[in-house]
């Protein structure tokens, strides 16, 4: 398992959560390399498996919230890699 999903299951959250973190960090990071595959995305999985435990950590549940949220910092994480130098 990638250290972005060893993140998840340190999280300590039941089963069922963690099964739904690291789908929604799958999903998150394939949809956003299938953007643009030939964009160095190092880093991306980790950014997004961050995202999910922050946001779990304060006891967000909903499928819905927490894969918007891990789109948001995955469009982030893309905007300032882009811009950097």
């Amino acid at each position: 398992m990638s250290a972005a999903g060893k993140q998840i299951e340190s999280a300590h959250h039941d089963e069922a959560t963690t099964t739904m973190l690291l789908e929604i960090r799958k999903h998150i990071v394939e949809e956003t390399v299938s953007m643009n595959p030939s964009f160095d995305f190092d880093g991306l999985d980790e950014e997004v498996a961050q995202a999910l435990v922050d946001l779990s950590h304060y006891g967000e549940r909903s499928r819905e919230h927490l894969t918007r949220y891990a789109r948001q910092r995955a469009n982030q994480f893309v905007w300032f890699k882009a811009g950097a130098p």
